[in-house]
């Protein structure tokens, strides 16, 4: 987005995503939303969705990875597993639902 910093959401979900109603089921935007605490405990990534087989798609952030052998973002950004956190639409994650 190039909306300025500390746009509000309801702005921001104006702004960037098309009417929800518009869209067939498959094309609506889902959003998993959890504590941070949650988030810390239970995502685990060893960067390997960053990599090609000869290098790094785009090079790796300077902090530590956060697991060495595990990665479960496949997990996190299926929206049918609904083990971590609460799955929403828009109009949920806004309230408007």
């Amino acid at each position: 987005s190039t909306l300025p910093f500390s746009t509000s959401v309801t702005e921001y979900f104006e702004r960037s995503f098309i009417d929800e109603n518009l869209l067939t089921p498959l094309q609506k935007p889902m959003f998993r939303v959890l504590s941070a605490e949650d988030y810390v405990e239970n995502f685990l990534s060893d960067r390997r969705h960053m990599k090609t087989a000869d290098d790094w798609d785009a090079p790796p952030p300077d902090w530590p990875i956060i697991s060495e052998s595990a990665s479960n973002l496949h997990r996190f950004v299926d929206m049918r597993d609904l083990e971590f956190g609460k799955v929403l639409s828009a109009g949920e994650f806004l309230g408007l639902n």
